[in-house]
This record gives structure tokens, sequence and C-alpha cells, in this order.
């Protein structure tokens, strides 16, 4: 059930992105936000995950869409430099930042204010895909929340 409602809501995701593009919606600006853990990579639960990761490529290959991800994971060497091998070994690379989380900040206001970041930047988040509350919400666009 978990798998099929996860693999629906990415469905959805592309068909909303494609009326965007048919209907020349989507700014010159554009950015979709991606979260790593139980979105692009599965850690916690047995979950496959490669609907997630074939909307990345997708987006990718579209052309004129910047991608960002922001995760939770701590922000020290050793683990950035693993976290940007694993991304790189499933094929999510080209991305335009990594965000990752300072050790004192509550999840929800980091992943705020990195959202707020990339539009104070002058991107226009269309999208933001994740599996937790933490990753949709404010600045983030249309909410793609993969577990609920």
């Amino acid at each position: 059930m978990l798998q099929t409602s996860i693999d629906n809501k990415i469905s959805d995701a592309k068909q909303r992105l494609l009326f965007l593009l048919n209907q020349n919606m989507i700014p010159y600006n554009a950015a979709i936000v991606f979260d790593i853990d139980d979105t692009l990579i599965p850690s916690t639960r047995n979950i496959s995950l490669k609907k997630v990761r074939d909307f990345y490529y997708f987006v990718k290959s579209l052309g004129g869409i910047t991608t960002f991800i922001i995760t939770g994971r701590p922000d020290y060497s050793v683990n950035a430099t693993f976290t940007k091998d694993e991304l790189n070994r499933i094929g999510v690379n080209n991305y335009h930042t990594l965000f990752m989380r300072p050790r004192d900040q509550d999840m929800i206001q980091y992943k705020r204010s990195r959202r707020k970041i990339i539009h104070d930047s002058g991107f226009s988040i269309i999208m933001s895909i994740g599996d937790q509350i933490s990753d949709v919400g404010d600045y983030g666009g249309y909410s793609v929340l993969l577990i609920e």
C-alpha cells in the first residue's frame, strides 16, 4: 500500500509538471527541491524509490529546471563526502546545491530557511518532494509529501 501511494504521488507530480510545461507556465527560474532519505534513497523503510529517482532524471532531462537537495543529514566533512558519493552512485548529480543541516538547527526551521535562501537567490520553487512535513511548506511550491 505504501509503495503504491509513493508511486501514485510521483506519477501525479509528473503529470502536474507536464501540465505546467504544456501550458507554458514554468518560470524561467524554476526549481524543484528534493529530500534524500526515504525520498531519493531508502533508509528506514523497506520501499523502492526508483520512481522518485526516475522523476529526478526526468526533471534533469527537461533542461531549464534547477534542482536543489535539502537534507537533514548533519553537515560535517566526512558525512558530506559520503552523501555526495552516495547520490552520485544512484545518478543523482548536476544539482545546483546540496544543503546539509547544521547540528544545532531545528529540522523544520532549517529546511524552511534553506527554501527561503533558494527563493531569495532568485529561484521560483515550483515543487518540493520529501517524506516528512519539514520537506514541504513555506517557499516550497507544490508539495509532494510521499509518506503521510
